[in-house]
């Protein structure tokens, strides 16, 4: 490592100096609130950055902790000596040792030659890196599909035998360069040279030592192809999973008990009037497919889902495209919330709203009637019959709105009076929030073209409701619910510890 670099971290910092003026305790407070030794990121990193570079401190014992982060431990000079999960370690010169949020790590004494760097990052941060990795399975890859989304698989530590890999330690030295010295695009650089480090340690695989407990692997690597659901993981204790509609087909091939299937088919036209008359025939491949995810729902335990496509597919999946708007309305009259564009927040609002009210309805801004100050939002697709003031309707169009295709399209007409809408979102750093409005539904002229609309008053006005629910930043979709319920929604986020902008009441 370059000298100057080694000079700067070899400096006595003020937490080594109280160690070395008599205190023979690591100070705690520094690193955590909690007693049972869980260090904190917050206490070492600065809101809104995601990774840090800190000397490991010497001269004194640390005792068993773990982290709420992933830390990389890179040995710049000498040596140190690390029991994790029972398991004596000794890094030397070059080394490097990766953890995850449940190593369980104590330390022992380093001396003042003894020179090492942790790198505390969250998960967010190795969305790039992760991305650069590809898709073969590996034991680097495993080891940070648990580390980014949280959960205790099969390794919980790998340590890397490479200090005579010359680009590896470029690498390392570059990222320790560029962070303590927070030299400009400091997040960029570093998030890059991540995954190019990764890409070097796969190939000194065997290079590597491993060790954890052993439990079921969990964690499906499918989830971090959008590391923003490792975030939702994280911070709402929402595990998501991905899937593809093949499997959907697949499910469907098997779909071959015809009284479920006729069952089915008979709850759909009890759910919907059926422009120009339906029946059971005319419903029937419809009703396999519902069956099929039901079934899906059922296997999997899913509570929510987010999908998106765009109604290109022709043939088998164009048939699954065209169907997927009544499908998903029948899940979400059993409670499985169905979003769109691939938004989990979306699908969590939705039921979140379910669950506190009794109905959870899919929505976004559609227009305002400036006449009669007026807000008019609803949306094009699935939507929750418990909300419809009357029996929802049922048609096929040739396109669907925002789409290529066209398939069957579902319509709801919500009660009028109070309605309560309820938005999460995020901030550029990570950070979720509600947003959360309440007004009255009223009757009036609605839209024509089958999309399920609700004319909004609000006690701001419409031009202002607008104004105020952009600036908070909402997602383009949200969810919508018969009463007033921000009180409630209030008491969920405290559960949650996520902060509510109410935009009116």
């Amino acid at each position: 490592m370059h000298q100057e670099l080694i000079r700067e971290l070899s400096v006595i910092t003020q937490e080594e100096q109280r160690i070395l003026d008599g205190k023979a305790e690591i100070d705690q407070q520094i690193y955590t609130e909690k007693e049972d030794m869980v260090i904190d990121s917050s206490k070492l990193l600065q809101r809104g950055k995601l990774i840090q570079v800190r000397p490991h401190t010497r001269f004194v014992h640390f005792p068993e902790h773990t982290h709420n982060y992933i830390e990389v431990i890179y040995m710049c000079k000498g040596s140190t000596t690390h029991i994790l999960n029972g398991n004596k370690i000794v890094l030397s010169e070059g080394d490097i040792l990766f953890l995850n949020q449940n190593a369980v790590q104590e330390i022992l004494p380093a001396g003042k030659d003894d020179i090492a760097v942790n790198f505390i990052v969250l998960p967010e941060f190795l969305d790039i890196a992760f991305s650069m990795m590809g898709t073969e399975e590996n034991q680097l890859r495993d080891f940070l599909v648990g580390a980014i989304c949280g959960r205790d698989g099969e390794t919980s530590w790998l340590y890397f035998h490479v200090s005579d890999i010359l680009p590896v330690q470029n690498l390392v030295e570059n990222m320790v360069w560029t962070i303590f010295y927070d030299s400009a695009n400091k997040r960029s650089c570093t998030q890059i040279t991540m995954g190019l480090l990764f890409l070097q340690l796969l190939n000194c695989m065997d290079k590597v030592e491993a060790g954890g407990r052993k439990f079921e692997t969990e964690i499906t690597a499918a989830v971090l192809s959008y590391i923003d659901e490792s975030n939702l993981y994280r911070r709402m204790h929402l595990y998501t999973k991905q899937f593809d509609w093949e499997k959907m087909w697949a499910i469907a091939d098997d779909i071959t008990d015809e009284d479920a299937i006729r069952a089915k088919a008979q709850d759909i036209l009890d759910t919907f009037d059926i422009e120009g008359g339906g029946s059971i025939e005319e419903v029937w491949e419809m009703a396999k497919y519902v069956v099929a995810f039901e079934k899906w729902v059922k296997d999997e335990k899913l509570g929510l889902i987010a999908s998106h496509y765009d109604g290109f597919a022709q043939g088998k999946a164009g048939v699954l495209d065209s169907m997927l708007i009544p499908a998903f309305s029948m899940l979400i009259k059993q409670g499985t919330a169905c979003a769109v564009e691939g938004d989990m927040k979306v699908a969590m609002a939705m039921s979140i709203l379910k669950t506190i009210s009794g109905t959870g309805q899919l929505a976004e801004m559609y227009s305002i009637d400036f006449n009669d100050d007026i807000a008019i939002i609803g949306h094009s697709g699935s939507g929750d019959a418990d909300i419809s003031d009357k029996k929802p309707t049922m048609k096929i169009v040739k396109v669907f709105h925002g789409k290529t295709g066209g398939g069957y399209l579902t319509q709801f007409y919500p009660y009028t009076g109070p309605v309560t809408y309820l938005a999460i979102t995020q901030d550029g750093d990570g950070h979720f929030k509600f947003i959360a409005a309440e007004g009255v539904n009223e009757e009036g002229k609605i839209l024509s073209f089958g999309d399920t609309n609700m004319r909004t008053r609000f006690t701001c006005g419409a031009r202002e409701f607008v104004t105020r629910w952009s600036e908070c930043g909402p997602t383009h979709h949200f969810a919508a619910a018969t009463g007033r319920h921000i009180d409630t929604i209030l008491k969920v986020a405290k559960i949650f510890n996520v902060p509510v902008d109410i935009v009116t009441r």
